[in-house]
């Protein structure tokens, strides 16, 4: 027997209303690509070409929930990233793939 015939790697899933084409995933971590504490330009270069690579899922960076959350200098504010989070979605959503956003709280612990 084929040792990859019983991955489902390739497979498609569904995450909700959406469906991912594989399982191949791209994890979250810092950039430090941020323009002050939005996601910027950069960021949507980044994660479309992680798309365009073949990641069925992207994940973006975690953005910050609360004005008092100073993770690392360039961490990006999901409110101040919210019509940049929008073109980033499109890019991935037209390379097939989806995104999903990680917000959070670390507290305020940056540098």
């Amino acid at each position: 027997m084929n040792a990859a015939a019983g991955l489902k790697l390739f497979s498609s899933w569904r995450l909700g209303g959406r469906t991912a084409p594989n399982r191949v995933l791209f994890g979250p971590h810092p950039t430090n690509l941020g323009a002050g504490r939005s996601l910027s330009e950069r960021h949507l270069a980044y994660y479309r070409r992680r798309a365009e690579g073949g990641c069925g899922a992207v994940i973006t960076e975690e953005m910050t929930v609360h004005p008092s959350d100073w993770p690392y200098e360039r961490a990006p504010d999901v409110f101040e990233s919210e019509a940049a989070l929008g073109r980033v979605g499109a890019a991935v959503h037209r390379c097939g793939g989806l995104l999903i956003a990680a917000v959070g709280h670390s507290g305020l612990q940056g540098s």
